[in-house]
């Protein structure tokens, strides 16, 4: 069962100012309502150096869910453009690590190897586009996250997250067509993430907790 949620994030970015760190803010408060131990990462410790001598040795050491909000693309996680964690990487204890993530295109080659090396990977194997206007945001952090509290809170298994998860796109999609104007576009924009959120895993007929 899963006792460590480590949380990845960072702020003030070029394309998305506060996203990722609002969608951290929004699962680490869940969090903290479960017996979870948790550890946050952000902003400069956001880089390969921090993550291979602080992070790996607790990946290592325990059974842990990493939640990473951050730029991406098919191999690699991005902080300012530079990778900070790339599918090379090196955990004894893949089998009990589950990376969860909202970061674009991750799923089409890093979560596939991690599938292979008998990990778990949540996420997106394409990319995903995020509003500029913030009356929206809200919607697209609560579905980023909303496998987390369908995992923690609702003890589904893995093997149904990916359905879970596409009921509350649905329903905010639901919501954003009812109304004229720009919402038809954010709507789509939310169909796309739904339609690339991937659970990718060698033993997905169980619960984390």
């Amino acid at each position: 069962m899963i006792s460590m949620a480590i949380v990845i994030s960072y702020d003030d970015d070029s394309l998305l100012d506060s996203y990722f760190s609002d969608c951290a803010n929004h699962v680490v408060s869940f969090l903290k309502t479960t017996q979870l131990e948790i550890t946050e990462v952000t902003n400069n410790q956001c880089n390969s150096a921090y993550f291979d001598i602080k992070v790996l040795p607790l990946l290592s050491n325990n059974k842990s869910i990493l939640i990473i909000f951050s730029h991406g693309n098919d191999n690699s996680f991005l902080c300012n453009g530079t990778p900070f964690l790339e599918s090379e990487i090196a955990i004894d204890n893949i089998n009990n690590i589950i990376i969860y993530t909202n970061s674009c295109s991750t799923g089409k080659v890093f979560g596939k190897a991690i599938d292979i090396s008998g990990g778990t990977f949540i996420g997106y194997e394409a990319d995903v586009r995020i509003p500029k206007d913030l009356n929206y945001r809200r919607y697209f952090v609560e579905c980023d996250n909303w496998g987390i509290f369908c995992l923690f809170n609702e003890k589904i298994k893995l093997v149904n997250l990916r359905q879970a998860v596409k009921v509350k796109f649905n329903q905010h999609i639901d919501t954003l067509c009812k109304t004229n104007g720009n919402d038809f576009f954010i709507a789509s924009l939310l169909r796309e993430a739904r339609d690339n959120f991937v659970v990718l895993g060698q033993n997905l007929d169980r619960t984390i907790i």
